[in-house]
């Protein structure tokens, strides 16, 4: 059903279109205006018109000295100007009641047309949300019979690489490894597309416990060793000899990898980035992983959660473009948020918090 304030909006619509006095004086052909048995507002306007004549029949009357006499309506001109008037009355507010009449019909037959839109648009995103439902099925079926195949491939090639199925050559071994290299990616893109759909469709589930989170930097950051090596890239680690936290260990790994890989990728060459943690007075720890890359404008920033989406200002890149949309859904299933600042030609600083595992942990939504 609509609501009071969308009829008062097509009610306005209805009357903005018609001029009041064109309505006013097309109502005075309608039949309806004079029925007074059908038309409320002309059957008011003749009560009315009738007890002005009737109040100067009754005065001449008692002026007189006579009792109620309808003769003397003959005897007097005033009084047959005011014959007339009961079949104004009735005519005017009868004009009225047609007006309105109209005005209730065109409404009545906005509201049909707006509650069957309403009832389509329901019908709509019912159908919408059982192909989201199906998409959602069939991306988790289609990955899931991309894992195996890809287990396996993944498998032979280390048993080649490793030459326990027969000596290589430089260029054979060049050949397997880059193989290997794109399996690899393949299994990274599958395992996003996984976690993604999780978290659209509400099912992301964690394994909520305590543990050393700036042992997880220094894990996280080692294992960029070899790229960043190749861009003698130095990746400052600021936190203290532990720092105990709540969370799911391995998804908050999932979300520094990111943030991480952001800031190699996009640093230049000889440049220094950092990953910090630091205990806040709110009982939560602020990890802040920060680069001297080039930066993103401020369009850039309002598409960075955007899904499949790309800094276009960067160098064109491998990946889904979901790894910002991930970590953002990740760290709202813990609570937290993430918040990103860039500056063009500065570099960017992406923030998180989590909960102090000495302090009280809230149950974390599942």
């Amino acid at each position: 059903m609509t609501s009071d304030i969308e009829t008062d909006l097509l009610l306005r619509s209805s009357r903005s279109r018609r001029s009041p006095l064109r309505d006013l004086l097309g109502a005075l052909k309608d039949p309806h205006t004079y029925s007074v048995w059908k038309n409320g507002y002309a059957l008011l306007g003749l009560a009315w018109g009738l007890l002005l004549p009737a109040c100067a029949l009754i005065l001449d009357s008692w002026s007189a000295g006579r009792s109620f006499a309808p003769d003397l309506l003959l005897k007097h001109p005033l009084h047959l100007l005011l014959l007339p008037v009961p079949f104004l009355f009735a005519a005017a507010l009868g004009s009225l009641g047609t007006v309105r009449r109209a005005q209730d019909g065109r409404i009545g037959s906005l509201v049909e047309k707006l509650e069957r839109h309403i009832s389509e648009l329901a019908e709509a995103n019912r159908k919408l949300l059982e192909a989201e439902q199906q998409k959602a099925q069939f991306m988790a079926n289609i990955t899931h019979e991309l894992k195996t195949p890809l287990t396996t491939i993944r498998g032979f090639n280390e048993l080649i690489l490793e030459e326990r199925l027969g000596p290589l050559t430089d260029r054979q071994r060049s050949g397997v490894a880059t193989s290997l290299k794109n399996v690899d990616r393949m299994q990274k893109l599958i395992r996003e597309l996984l976690e993604f759909e999780r978290i659209e469709g509400g099912d992301l589930s964690l394994d909520v416990a305590e543990f050393d989170l700036a042992a997880l930097l220094k894990e996280t950051v080692s294992g960029f060793e070899p790229v960043s090596g190749k861009k003698r890239l130095c990746i400052q680690v600021e936190a203290p000899e532990t720092l105990k936290v709540r969370g799911d260990r391995e998804r908050i790994r999932r979300v520094l990898s990111n943030l991480v890989s952001n800031g190699v990728r996009y640093s230049p060459e000889d440049a220094t980035m950092g990953v910090e943690a630091k205990a806040t007075d709110a009982g939560t720890v602020c990890v802040t992983v920060w680069d001297a890359g080039s930066g993103m404008s401020a369009s850039a920033r309002d598409h960075l959660f955007t899904r499949f989406w790309h800094p276009g200002s960067r160098p064109k890149t491998e990946g889904t473009g979901l790894g910002l949309v991930i970590c953002k859904g990740i760290l709202e299933a813990h609570g937290s948020s993430l918040a990103v600042d860039s500056i063009p030609g500065r570099g960017t600083r992406a923030k998180f918090e989590l909960p102090l595992a000495a302090r009280k942990a809230e149950k974390v939504p599942a």
